[in-house]
């Protein structure tokens, strides 16, 4: 029973409510940030929230109550512009799963025990899935096809003889809607094909642009009305989309991390009409953060309209942590990387590298013109720097001695301080 259900003689009850309920889940890239949060409870109300069911959702067990899922939905048929222009459903006890191919489980994991006190938490996707996808939802209750009466045992031996073939799963009970989305750059976002290879981590300060791709059967809406939110990582993210809870749901105002090209563009973006996927690229965002900062790292909530209690996770973006150095800049001659005093080098970062698998280096490119400036760590700075004249960064943040776990942000505030005036390196002057 589920809120759109009712009880049976409720007169909102509806021929086919329960099979457009929904269960939205995602997956990450390379399997990378995927967690058990896909999760049918029906436990009910409980004082601890973390007890709780799916609100409005209820089971009345038989003697075997299981969950199995459909074969995946077709990918939806769109016209050039995105338009829907034929979906496909899939249905319950008619075909059975091939979980092979989407999930990182085996074949006798395809039916799940669940009843009013015991959870079934979905497989976690494949790392090789790639595209987002739709399941439809089957609930067995309790039914034997042979006799279509409840379950009954064999003789004398105590064996359940129902709710083992997908064919006795008879009861659809919503869709599971599983999204995923693409950290893209500025050049390469566009068209069905766009972004094929996306970045794992952005860049700080750099901008990106996201792409949302649409789970087929219903998952996005043929209307410019879908809306994206930041919202910085805690333990509570991982919890299921249903929990009203979620802190997709409860935090109503971005970090000041995420930064949009006007503070009126967040919250109030569309990602356009098309029902394949969604894109947030005229106005790309950027992350105002530094490596290694903690906080890094950043749920996407996803809405099909503007409605706060709409939003759920669909994913995650990841700063960066490390800037890959290169080893020399060829322009006309090949010049190496600084290394010596009074002797002329390059210093350069690489960008834009999806090749690398797994490897820290994985990002976007740069987006925009950066100012960078070399400062003295154990050398003393220009006079009025400290109050100290003899002072150095190391010695006043005690780091000869000790490595404080905010290293790195004490790091950022000495960058803030000074100015590049402070540099101990300088560019050549102009011929």
């Amino acid at each position: 029973q589920s809120p759109c259900s009712g009880p049976p003689t409720s007169p909102e009850r509806a021929d086919g409510c329960l099979e457009r309920e929904r269960w939205d889940c995602f997956f990450g890239y390379e399997g990378i940030g995927n967690v058990g949060t896909c999760q049918f409870d029906f436990r009910g109300e409980h004082h601890n929230p973390r007890k709780a069911g799916r609100p409005g959702w209820s089971i009345e067990a038989g003697t075997r109550s299981r969950l199995s899922w459909s074969e995946p939905f077709p990918p939806d048929e769109v016209d050039a512009e995105g338009g829907l222009v034929t979906s496909y459903a899939q249905w319950c006890g008619v075909t059975q799963p091939q979980t092979e191919l989407l999930f990182d489980q085996e074949a006798s994991g395809k039916m799940l025990e669940v009843d009013a006190s015991t959870v079934a938490t979905m497989p976690l996707v494949s790392a090789d899935q790639t595209a987002a996808f739709s399941l439809a939802a089957c609930y067995c209750p309790s039914f034997h096809e042979e006799t279509g009466s409840p379950c009954t045992t064999t003789d004398g031996s105590g064996i359940e003889t129902c709710c083992e073939r997908h064919s006795e799963f008879i009861q659809h009970i919503g869709t599971m809607y599983f999204w995923t989305i693409r950290i893209c750059d500025l050049d390469t976002y566009q068209g069905v094909d766009g972004c094929a290879r996306p970045y794992r981590r952005v860049l700080p300060q750099q901008k990106f642009v996201l792409r949302v791709q649409c789970p087929p059967g219903g998952g996005c809406r043929a209307d410019n009305n879908s809306r994206i939110k930041y919202v910085t990582y805690t333990p509570d993210s991982d919890i299921p989309n249903w929990r009203t809870d979620h802190p997709c749901k409860t935090t109503d105002v971005e970090p000041a991390a995420i930064v949009w090209p006007s503070s009126n563009d967040s919250l109030s973006l569309g990602g356009g009409d098309r029902v394949d996927y969604k894109l947030w690229a005229a106005q790309p965002v950027r992350i105002s953060s530094s490596p290694k900062t903690p906080g890094n790292q950043f749920d996407v909530c996803f809405s099909n309209s503007v409605g706060p209690a709409d939003f759920f996770k669909i994913g995650h973006v990841q700063v960066s942590d490390a800037f890959p150095f290169a080893s020399g800049y060829t322009n006309t001659t090949i010049t190496p990387t600084v290394q010596f005093a009074g002797v002329p080098g390059t210093f350069a970062f690489y960008g834009g590298i999806s090749e690398v698998d797994s490897g820290p280096y994985d990002s976007i490119p740069f987006s925009g013109a950066a100012q960078a400036f070399f400062l003295p760590y154990d050398r003393e700075l220009p006079q009025g720097s400290f109050p100290d004249p003899s002072a150095t960064v190391e010695s006043t943040g005690g780091f000869d001695y000790r490595m404080p776990t905010d290293f790195q942000e004490q790091m950022d505030g000495a960058c803030r301080r000074h100015s590049a005036s402070a540099a101990a390196i300088f560019p050549l002057p102009a011929a």
